[in-house]
C-alpha cells in the first residue's frame, strides 16, 4: 500500500524554467556571451546548481563555479517566489494527497530559496518533509536525497513513489 510521495521541484511542481533562463542569460550579455535557448539549458537543470552554471557558462575552475553560482544564486533571491509559477491544479492536488499519503519534496536547490518559493506560493505546509540542497552533500540524480524521504517513513519498495517529470518544460 502506497504510503508516501515524493515531489521534485523544477519542472513537477513549478515551471522555474522562463526565470532560470532569464537570470542566466541576463549574465550570459554581462560575461559577452551568447544567449541560451529553453533546449540547451534544460538537460542541464536537474543536475544541480554547480552543474548548471558550470555548462552554461563553459567554465572548468572550481572557484569560478562557485562563484558565478554564487551571484546566480544572489539574483535568484531577489525575485518574489512567484516569479516561477506553480502549474495548474498543483496547490488543491497537495492539499488532497496530503490527507492519505505523507507528501514530501526532494530537490537540489538551497533551502533559503525553497523556503522562500513555498512560501510566497503558500504551500510550505503541504510537504511532510522537505529535503534541499543544503541537507546533503550529494545531488541529484544521486538517489542519497531521495532515499532519506523513504528512510524516515520505513517504507518499502512497493509503498512510495517519486514524480519528476520534466515532460511539460519541454512542450512548453
Amino acid at each position: 500500500m502506497l504510503k508516501v510521495i515524493v515531489f521534485d521541484l523544477d519542472g513537477t511542481i513549478l515551471d522555474s524554467a522562463p526565470l532560470i533562463q532569464n537570470i542566466l542569460n541576463t549574465m550570459r550579455q554581462e560575461h559577452g556571451y551568447t544567449l541560451l535557448q529553453k533546449e540547451t539549458y534544460m538537460p542541464w537543470m536537474s543536475l544541480g546548481g554547480m552543474k548548471l552554471v558550470e555548462n552554461s557558462f563553459e567554465l572548468k575552475d572550481k572557484t569560478q563555479i562557485k562563484d558565478t553560482l554564487d551571484d546566480f544564486r544572489k539574483r535568484y533571491k531577489l525575485y518574489n517566489g512567484t516569479a516561477s509559477p506553480l502549474y495548474n491544479g498543483v496547490s488543491k492536488s497537495l492539499q488532497t494527497l496530503k490527507q492519505f499519503f505523507k507528501v514530501c519534496l526532494c530537490t537540489n536547490k538551497p533551502k533559503i530559496l525553497v523556503d522562500k518559493i513555498l512560501s510566497d506560493h503558500f504551500i510550505l505546509d503541504s510537504f511532510d518533509m522537505i529535503v534541499t540542497g543544503n541537507d546533503d552533500k550529494t545531488d541529484k540524480p544521486n538517489p542519497q536525497k531521495f532515499l532519506s524521504c523513504v528512510k524516515k517513513f520505513n517504507c518499502n519498495v512497493d509503498e512510495y513513489v517519486y514524480r519528476r517529470c520534466y515532460i511539460r518544460l519541454h512542450n512548453s
